[in-house]
This record gives structure tokens, sequence and C-alpha cells, in this order.
């Protein structure tokens, strides 16, 4: 889609703060609360369908969250209490866990 069009899923939610990267992207709402869409966003755990979220899909396992940043095909959440949390493709180290 090359024309801005309102996210219908998310009217009402007052977004706070977006953040995109090569096939999804994600968002955090007044309340702290993540959400993403768009391709490889998520891990499979999170949803039936693989990990594709074609709307906009609340990650309820979060804590309240102040940021996050998305790269090529990984997300970065930090917390309200300064606890950050990494999902997506872990090539080169860039989650940070081994």
């Amino acid at each position: 889609e090359y024309t801005p069009r309102l996210i219908k899923e998310l009217e009402g939610v007052k977004v706070k703060i977006a953040a995109a990267g090569f096939l999804h992207s994600a968002c955090i709402d007044e309340n702290g609360r993540v959400y993403i869409f768009g391709d490889r966003a998520v891990d499979k755990m999170l949803f039936q369908e693989g990990n594709h979220a074609r709307r906009p899909s609340l990650i309820s396992k979060l804590p309240y969250s102040e940021e996050v940043v998305c790269g090529g095909y990984h997300t970065c959440v930090l917390t309200s209490g300064g606890e950050l949390y990494t999902w997506g493709s872990n090539e080169n180290g860039c989650l940070g866990i081994g």
C-alpha cells in the first residue's frame, strides 16, 4: 500500500510511540500496551497462524512498556521498570541473548 490509511483496529487507542522494521511494525499505547503487526513480527508461540500478524495484535505478556524499536527481523521493547525484552531473528547476536 502506498496510500496512508488509518488502522481501524487501533481506532480509539491512543498511540504514543510507533516503530517500523523491514517487514513489521509495532506501537505502544498510552497505557503501555504493545501492539505488533506484519511479517515475521512475532514468535510462533504468540499466534496460531505462525509468525505473521495481518492486523495489530496485543502482546499481553509484556509489562507496562515505554519504548519500542523494530529492526529488520527483530523487535526490542523497554519497560517502565528498565527491563529490555527482545525477540525475532538473533542473527549476529542482535537480540543480546548469545
